[in-house]
Parts: structure tokens; C-alpha cells; sequence
């Protein structure tokens, strides 16, 4: 396990001395599982799993990293059972005249502290791992980092240069789906498979670094109409990120100036108009520039347009 002893969990966690890690030890290995070993692979997470730190220090860093983030998704996976007791006879909340337990809001308010610390470390973790690949062979290899290098838009970096999600990889990864259905329904057949599959590596021509990052203000755009009506994702004028928790208290106001003045449709219709604007400039690139661009095949009907001449000038019909 990564984070192996209570004396870890004390060093981003604030508890009891008293505290007993073996009430908190089937959360850390929940948490392991789900948010670190999914979205590492199983050899990344061999490397982190062990009983002392790297010597290289930025992978020490992420090691840490990995360590926060799971002490505190543990924190919040066990609160639950944390302020019950479980016996033979049924389930009871442990009360004595010392102690007042926290009622619902300050409840659900520290499970949120939890969840948001351990996402926020967790963005940490991977943005050091993307700025720093030569450095994480093994996640670079594995298919839970594949499945992201396959698209065009394929690090939170390069969305976020283009829409503002915070810089956090958490956003990015709930968005992963759609870029993807992005690509196939609206950009493939306009820029052709060929070529999508080819700018997808590194470019170092001008024309097809200027066509690529053309292509990928598309995706964005395309993404953001398509998800700024999900209630997954909080939205304002500049910027999306994923909405963790919302508490019953806090519903009653959730978008509604969005609602009262159409925010979320105008936007859906605003981005997707930029992102075929977008398009068109990337093809005027590739078309003005076809010795670059040998992966793109122009079709036949293009070809074999008739050149008309009239005044004032000469168009293609």
C-alpha cells in the first residue's frame, strides 16, 4: 500500500492521537484502487508502492502526492462509519455527555473538505506527471495514459490553454468522453482520419502546428456546447469545472442568473458556432497548403470543379 501506517495519514490529515488506522485501512485500499492504480496503470503504481520514498525527487514528489490524495479520499470514504458503531445487534451513532457529534451540514461540509483536498492533490499528481513524462515510463505506457494520448486534445494542459478548467485534471478527465465523441461526430469527416491520426504526434512544421492548434480550439468549443448544459459541470463567461458535491442547502441557487438570462443555451450556440469558424480557418490552412498536408486527400467533386471567369473576377462554382 502507498500510504501504509497512520503516521502518513498525519501528515495531511488532521486526527486524533488516539486514532486507529485499521478502522481507516479498507478506505486507503478502496482509495488506492479507484483513484490512483485506475488512472496510473499497475506498474506506475508498483513503483509508488513502496516503504521508502524515491530517491529521484520529482517522482518522491508525486509519490507524496499519491499519499495525500489518498489519505484524504479515505477521510471521506470512511466518515460514515467513522461517527457509527457497527455490532452484532445493528448500527448506533456514539454519543456521550463529553461529546457533541457534528450535525448534517458541518457533517457533509468536512466530507466535502475531504473530497475537494484529495481531488485538488490528485490534480497536482498528474499535472507533474504530464509536465515530467520521461520520468513516469510506466503510466506513459500504460492504457490509462493511452486513452488519453489517442485524442487530439489529449492533456489537461492543451485544454486548458484553450478554456479555462482551472488547470485541473479532474475536469479534464469527466470531460474525456465527450472530446472523444467530439472528434468522431464533428471533426473526422472534415479533416479526414488520416490526417487526425497524423497531427496527433508531435508537429514541427509551421503550417500543420498552426492547423493542429486550429483543430483543437474546435474541440474545445464543440466540447463546451455540448456539456455546458450538464449538470455535471458548473459554468460561468470565462470558465467549467466539474461540480463535486452541491449540498441540499446550496440548490436553491445553482445557476439561476444562467437560467434567468439564457446563459447556458446562448453559450452552447456561441461555441459551437466558434468551433466551426475554427474549422474552416484549419481547412483554409491544409488547402492553402497541401505539400504539407500529404494525408489529406481532396476529393474528386473538388477536383473536377469548373473554373468560371465574370466580372469581377474569377470563381469556382
Amino acid at each position: 500500500m502507498i500510504v501504509r501506517d497512520i503516521d502518513i495519514v498525519k501528515k495531511y490529515v488532521s486526527t486524533n492521537a488516539a486514532f486507529d488506522f485499521g478502522i481507516l485501512k479498507p478506505y486507503v485500499a478502496q482509495s488506492e484502487r479507484k483513484y490512483i492504480k485506475s488512472n496510473i496503470g499497475k506498474a506506475q503504481y508498483a513503483i509508488f508502492d513502496v516503504a521508502t520514498a524515491p530517491s529521484d525527487e520529482i517522482v518522491k514528489e508525486a509519490y507524496e502526492l499519491s499519499q495525500e490524495a489518498i489519505s484524504n479520499f479515505a477521510m471521506y470514504l470512511s466518515l460514515p462509519i467513522l461517527v457509527t458503531q457497527i455490532t452484532d445487534t445493528g448500527v448506533f451513532v456514539a454519543l456521550n455527555e463529553d461529546v457533541t457529534p457534528a450535525n448534517d451540514k458541518q457533517f457533509k461540509e468536512l466530507q466535502r473538505s475531504f473530497k475537494k483536498a484529495a481531488h485538488e492533490a490528485l490534480d497536482e499528481l498528474f499535472k507533474l506527471m504530464e509536465s515530467n513524462l520521461e520520468k513516469f515510463e510506466a503510466w506513459q505506457n500504460d492504457n490509462s495514459y493511452k486513452s488519453y494520448s489517442n485524442l487530439l486534445v489529449n492533456s489537461t494542459s492543451v485544454f486548458n490553454r484553450h478554456y479555462n478548467i482551472f488547470n485541473s485534471r479532474q475536469t479534464f478527465m469527466a470531460l474525456k468522453a465527450e472530446i472523444e465523441i467530439v472528434e468522431y461526430q464533428f471533426i473526422n469527416s472534415k479533416i479526414q482520419v488520416s490526417l487526425m491520426s497524423a497531427l496527433k504526434s508531435k508537429q514541427d512544421n509551421a503550417n500543420r502546428q498552426k492547423a493542429k492548434e486550429l483543430i483543437q480550439k474546435a474541440i474545445v468549443c464543440y466540447t463546451i456546447a455540448k456539456v455546458c448544459q450538464n449538470g455535471m459541470f458548473v459554468l460561468d463567461a470565462s470558465s467549467i469545472h466539474v461540480r463535486f458535491d452541491v449540498l441540499p442547502y446550496e440548490k436553491v441557487n445553482a445557476n439561476i442568473n444562467q437560467k434567468s438570462t439564457n446563459f447556458l443555451a446562448e453559450t452552447a450556440k456561441n461555441k459551437s458556432s466558434e468551433a466551426e469558424q475554427f474549422i474552416r480557418l484549419a481547412l483554409e490552412v491544409i488547402n492553402d497548403n497541401p505539400s504539407d498536408f500529404a494525408e489529406f486527400q481532396v476529393s474528386e467533386e473538388e477536383i473536377k470543379k469548373p473554373i468560371i471567369i465574370s466580372t469581377p473576377g474569377i470563381h469556382m462554382i
